[in-house]
């Protein structure tokens, strides 16, 4: 710390009260605006001619928002630039880096639908909406109506609408006069094309007004906006009821081949019912036909178990699910898929809160795996194990194939996976996984020399052929390592590279 601030600091502490009472953020407020700069925001110019959108209009939200889009670069796409340099229609015109054409030449299937979407569900964030690959604008927009008018009619429309404007803006009412007003009509028609398809129109304004000084007495009737063909995201799908409608049109083949595929439903099939059209059928007795008089539902999981009792005093109970003990077969096979599609228990939660479906909680789930699913995947590991101690000790001769996986592309892997095949049978025989701090070096042909060398020393593994890519390490290590294994290379790897010597 220097000097100078050490003195300014004891200063500080000897007029503590001054100090105290000295407002800093207004001296920082000040500061800030003395100093700060202000960079003026850019504005795009649509450069189609007869066109005056730019990005100074205010700010518009929803199917009315215009965009703006940069010309292609001359260089990868000339065609593409020159279509979109002759499209704006102006002579000797050359697009700079900053030239831009608005959305209201361009067609509303030209425009990313999903930028659009985001756009409608996010309507307080800035959504940058981009084009279609190879897109032309092909709407050429009529010029703006005071273009099209004289200079005298331009000037009599200019006084029309000032004089509107500063009688709507008037916010006071006073009293009523009865002199003799002038009664004024006046029917202003504006039209404005949005994506060349919306229109707005102010049908009627009758305007009175009155001698007296001390007020304007102002009556607007007849005041409506129209709005035609706006172009906006619509959900709308087709119903099933419509395309069951064309599809009973169809010929009586077609109406076979549906009756035929209703019958093919299997005892094992599942189906998700809702609580409405479930508890009608509940309304009657199965037995007597009687009305039902007392409903119970209980609910564990999954599994919905419904008792009724009719007038005449019978019971019937119907269960969703078959039970195995105590246990419904639906949550232990709900749980079992869990496991073995790789789903995580929390994405599967989110999913049936938002469908409103009945689950069971994590600490079931935990108990499945424990005592159901467990058990039979250790089970079945076991069996796959003994059948490959079979397949790699029963045959003299074995044709393997091996390939490693990364996680990730390129130079910055972190680990390398590698699995041999049998050929004949299709099965992995083995894997290995291997880090990149476990080993200096390339990792593939690492995990490659490592697994073949349990297969050959420790199981005894006769190989005959054995099918890799054409990498160079282990190339080098089959020429020196197992030299009475034949190597020969993966056909696909080659017929990639030969495409790529090709195209190039």
């Amino acid at each position: 710390m220097g000097q100078e601030r050490l003195s300014n600091l004891a200063i500080l502490s000897i007029e503590q009260e001054i100090a105290s009472k000295i407002d800093y953020t207004s001296i920082i407020e000040e500061f800030a605006s003395k100093k700060a700069r202000k960079i003026a925001p850019i504005t795009m110019l649509c450069s189609v001619y007869g066109c005056s959108n730019h990005s100074e209009e205010g700010v518009k939200t929803g199917p009315e928002k215009i965009h703006f889009f940069t010309f292609p670069k001359r260089e990868k796409s000339p065609k593409r630039f020159k279509k979109w340099s002759e499209f704006c229609k102006r002579k000797n015109f050359v697009p700079g880096k900053s030239a831009v054409i608005c959305s209201k030449h361009f067609n509303k299937n030209d425009l990313n639908q999903s930028d659009l979407l985001r756009q409608k569900l996010m309507p307080n964030s800035k959504v940058l909406v981009h084009l279609n690959a190879g897109v032309f604008p092909t709407i050429f927009s009529q010029q703006d109506s005071n273009q099209t008018l004289n200079r005298s009619q331009r000037s009599s429309r200019t006084k029309l609408q000032n004089m509107v404007n500063s009688v709507t803006a008037k916010t006071s009412t006073p009293k009523k006069n009865n002199n003799s007003c002038n009664n004024i009509e006046t029917y202003i028609s504006e039209s404005e094309s949005v994506d060349g398809s919306s229109t707005s129109t102010i049908k009627s304004k009758k305007i009175k007004f009155g001698t007296n000084d001390v007020g304007i007495q102002c009556d607007i009737e007849n005041d409506y906006l129209r709005r035609d063909n706006v172009n906006e995201l619509s959900f709308d799908l087709p119903s099933e009821d419509e395309e069951f409608e064309e599809f009973s049109e169809s010929d009586h083949n077609d109406q076979s081949q549906l009756t035929d595929n209703s019958n093919k439903i299997s005892n094992n099939s599942c189906f998700i019912i809702f609580w409405e059209c479930l508890s009608e059928l509940f309304d009657t007795c199965r037995k007597c036909s009687s009305s039902v008089v007392a409903k119970k539902h209980y609910l564990q999981g999954a599994l919905l178990s419904i008792t009724t009792k009719c007038e005449k005093g019978h019971t019937f109970q119907w269960n969703s699910q078959k039970k195995n003990g105590k246990q419904p077969e639906g949550n232990i096979l709900i749980a079992a898929s869990l496991t073995l599609s790789g789903i995580l228990f929390n994405q599967m939660t989110a999913l049936c809160n938002i469908l409103k479906l009945n689950f069971f909680t994590r600490t079931i789930y935990d108990k499945f795996l424990k005592l159901y699913i467990g058990p039979v995947i250790c089970n079945v590991w076991e069996k796959e194990k003994k059948n490959l101690e079979e397949l790699k000790n029963g045959f003299d001769n074995i044709w393997l194939a091996g390939d490693g996986q990364f996680d990730s592309p390129g130079f910055c892997a972190k680990y390398c996976t590698y699995s041999i095949m049998d050929v004949q049978t299709g099965k992995i025989i083995g894997f290995k996984l291997v880090q990149k701090l476990m080993v200096q070096g390339d990792l593939e042909r690492y995990a490659c020399g490592s697994l073949l060398n349990e297969l050959v020393n420790e199981e005894n593994c006769k190989i005959d052929i054995f099918l890799t890519v054409r990498h160079k390490g282990i190339r080098c290590d089959m020429r020196i390592n197992h030299s009475n294994i034949e190597h020969e290379f993966d056909i696909w790897h080659i017929s990639k590279s030969l495409m790529k010597r090709m195209k190039t």
